[in-house]
């Protein structure tokens, strides 16, 4: 079992850093700073296990950091194929729904609004905006925060739940708002979670023996049922 260690963590800013395509060139020591904030388990020890001249520099979450990283599973990838396969087959194509009584007695309004981050002021592109009574009625912001949401007449007044795009580096609490013709909701960014760079040592977990590995989670149960196609 394999653990990821940074024996000298790194004093550079990252915001300083140049971007490239797999994080950010530090001028420094003239490297790129690969970000594994997004990755799984698995792809860290993918990369890290891939043999290079120089050592690798990293950007980790701090809970990535000193302990025992797990593989992906055998199962993972037969699993990964068999959908692949089942995506390919035929499938017939499902007819329209029919629309609910709540649409067909009623029309429909626009709620139109914007959704900023509560910290900075800007907006916050890809917020989901559902209604709580219908959750198949959602808009996401765009680039500028701004979004409109078709509702029912009825739903006019209704709760509607506003959620943020998460990411490793920023995520958000929720936010209940009123379905008013114009909205504008702010919406609180949590506590950040501690960064670290540095160059990075793939090294063995105590306890563990270069090789060992804990037991995987067992795979997923496969149901099968008895289809009798109509006559």
């Amino acid at each position: 079992m394999n653990r990821v260690e940074l024996p000298v963590p790194c004093p550079q800013s990252w915001q300083q850093l140049t971007p490239a395509s797999t994080g950010r060139y530090c001028s420094s020591c003239q490297k790129t700073v690969v970000d594994f904030t997004d990755k799984t388990d698995a792809e860290i020890l993918a990369l890290l296990r891939i043999p290079r001249e120089k050592a690798l520099c990293g950007r980790f979450r701090a809970t990535q950091i000193g302990r025992p990283l797990q593989p992906a599973p055998a199962w993972a990838a037969w699993l990964a194929a068999l959908a692949v396969v089942l995506s390919s087959c035929d499938a017939t194509p499902s007819l329209p729904a029919e629309p609910t009584a709540l649409q067909a007695r009623s029309g429909l309004s626009a709620v139109e609004g914007r959704v900023l981050d509560r910290d900075t002021g800007q907006p916050l592109a890809g917020a989901c905006v559902t209604s709580m009574r219908d959750s198949t009625r959602q808009a996401f912001s765009n680039a500028s925060g701004y979004f409109t949401l078709m509702l029912p007449d009825e739903l006019l007044g209704s709760q509607l739940f506003v959620s943020g795009v998460q990411s490793p580096t920023r995520q958000y609490m929720g936010h209940m708002a009123a379905a008013t013709p114009h909205i504008q909701v702010s919406l609180q960014a949590l506590p950040a979670e501690p960064m670290a760079l540095g160059e990075v040592r793939l090294s063995s977990y105590p306890g563990y023996q270069p090789g060992d590995t804990i037991p995987p989670p067992p795979p997923p149960k496969l149901s099968t049922v008895d289809f009798t196609a109509p006559e």
